[in-house]
């Protein structure tokens, strides 16, 4: 409750008001400076500890910052868990905030006193050289250059790898991996995680356009050892007459390593059994693993080898064998080097699409086509080399539903400037209450992120009081005046009263025309005091008022702080 002044006499408590409304303030930033910190970090899985000397060639900022530090401080405060609210400070909600951090990324700090209690939601503008993005209000930092409204559809998206989040299990962020990695649904909760077998995390798609650079990660296929599985779900298995996608780029060679057959397996489901059997000496049941090939499966996406035969060589075929026929369509290009490939049923038609193109099509109906088979990408068995794929693979999706050709293109966009293929246009977030801006996304645009020339603005809350103070002043009081003119000292008895009066002041008594003549006082100043005696606030008026003894009369005192 607010402190309530006194002046005069005692302010009653329902006379005293205080009022608060939000005031936002605009602030643009073009350098660092005044409480401004920029700051770079990068990753790496083993950050030396807080206090230890900065190795020679570890990576610092311009003032001296570790950037590995810098990392691991961002990641802590917001990315770590992303989404838990007892260990992330801000943004919890997964269905308003996408948070993701990349190995590298920016961090722009805003100091206390400039923002206020926070910046506003929906305020910030970050430009740079090449770019710019705003703040969408949910705490995203969205590129208007990426063009949204063609994204697949994210709700019938049953299952995403992505490998741009597996740096983090490798100490310089690429290497080889052997182990589980998670991969996002939004049609159901994942029960278990994909198996990765001799997976090497290494840079990922070239981008086309402005720049031919590398765009996050991929995961890279020796030919031998190297596959994922996945185990069987009935969310990726469809039935003989239902839609579905499989949209994924890879990154070929022109001759693959193992050639023991015709092709290359890139996805398939129709090999790896892993089933419950009651063991009839043990008494118990057991579970076991056969590896035979089924001539009924709901897809299989595959690449030509040099087997094939020079013109075959690298073109992709999509297979869907059911109890009836076996439909299998291949590509017109051979996909040697970076592309991007769409193998569909979408209403009635088999569809095989490569970098945005239809490239064949067929209509024929294949019967039922479900079975409980593991899904494997890279290869065929788990204990032998058969079909299996040399090469990269990266952004795997699989949804329940058929992609229109604008959503296609979507995905198939590496383009430098307006890359959609991440299917996101969110290149970092602004969390509010700590004044914090990070810039972070596998597109490689946003690398060094406000290093150069660059513009940010912004909004502070802060919270502005209106006090307002009722006083009443009664006819019977404050009825004379208190300007030292007119007082003055008692005379000694040598003096003419009157004429003592007048010269031998300001004193101690009150000149008699204020008391019973005709001389007023006027209200000129309130002053209004706590119950301490001090001073909160002074009231002036814009002119003086002349205090009646035959009427109370009221003032309003208003201050705002």
């Amino acid at each position: 409750m607010p402190t309530i002044p006194t002046v005069f006499r005692s302010i009653k408590s329902g006379d005293f008001r205080q009022t608060s409304f939000k005031a936002y303030k605009q602030y643009n930033v073009e350098v660092t400076g005044s409480g401004y910190i920029f700051l770079s970090g990068q990753h790496q899985k083993f950050a030396p500890p807080i206090g230890a000397a900065i190795a020679e060639d570890d990576p610092v900022t311009p003032n001296g910052t570790n950037q590995y530090m810098v990392w691991n401080h961002i990641d802590h405060r917001y990315y770590r868990h992303p989404y838990d609210p007892a260990r992330s400070m801000e943004h919890t909600n997964r269905r308003k905030t996408d948070k993701f951090l990349f190995l590298t990324a920016s961090l722009f700090s805003i100091p206390y006193f400039e923002m206020g209690e926070k910046l506003k939601p929906g305020s910030v503008l970050v430009q740079d050289v090449d770019w710019s993005v705003y703040d969408d209000g949910n705490g995203n930092l969205k590129d208007s250059a990426i063009v949204s409204a063609s994204f697949a559809n994210k709700r019938k998206l049953a299952a995403y790898w992505t490998f741009n989040n597996e740096f983090r299990k490798n100490n310089n962020n690429y290497g080889n991996i052997s182990e589980s990695i998670e991969y996002i649904s939004y049609t159901h909760t994942p029960e278990y995680k994909s198996l990765a077998t001799d997976i090497d995390i290494n840079q990922g798609i070239t981008t086309t356009g402005t720049l031919a650079v590398r765009s996050g990660l991929q995961g890279g296929f020796n030919g031998e050892t190297s596959y994922i599985r996945t185990p069987h779900l009935d969310e990726l298995t469809p039935g003989g007459g239902d839609n579905f996608a499989w949209s994924f780029w890879i990154q070929a060679p022109i001759s693959q390593s193992n050639t023991s057959t015709t092709y290359n397996s890139l996805i398939r489901k129709d090999t790896v059994l892993v089933e419950d059997f009651y063991d009839q000496i043990d008494k118990r049941v057991k579970t076991r693993t056969t590896e035979k090939n089924i001539s009924k499966f709901p897809y299989h996406v595959y690449r030509n080898n040099d087997s094939a035969g020079t013109i075959e060589n690298g073109k992709i075929k999509f297979a869907i064998s059911g109890e009836d026929k076996l439909v299998a369509i291949i590509s017109t290009t051979q996909c040697t080097g970076s592309h991007h490939i769409v193998a569909q049923r979408s209403g009635s038609e088999q569809q095989l699409w490569i970098d945005g193109v239809l490239e064949s099509s067929s209509s024929v109906k294949t019967g039922p086509t479900k079975n409980v088979r593991d899904l494997t990408f890279g290869g065929k068995h788990l204990n032998n080399a058969f079909a299996r794929y040399s090469g990269s693979m990266s952004e795997i999706r699989y949804f329940k539903y058929g992609l229109s050709s604008d959503q296609i293109s979507s995905l198939a966009n590496a383009d430098y400037n307006n890359c959609s293929m991440y299917q996101t246009s969110t290149a970092g977030n602004v969390f509010y209450r700590n004044g914090h801006i990070v810039i972070s996304s596998p597109i490689p645009k946003y690398e060094g992120a406000l290093t150069g020339s660059y513009d940010i603005g912004y909004k502070g809350v802060h919270t502005i009081y209106e006090n307002e103070a009722f006083v009443q002043v009664p006819k019977d009081a404050c009825n004379v005046s208190m300007n030292p003119s007119a007082t003055y000292n008692p005379p000694d008895g040598n003096e003419s009263s009157n004429d003592y009066i007048v010269s031998n002041g300001p004193g101690e008594l009150i000149h008699p025309g204020f008391i019973s003549g005709t001389m007023k006082p006027y209200i000129t100043t309130i002053g209004l005091y706590n119950d301490k005696s001090q001073l909160l606030a002074v009231g002036k008026l814009s002119q003086a008022v002349q205090k009646r003894d035959d009427i109370d009369m009221n003032f309003v005192v208003r201050w705002d702080y």
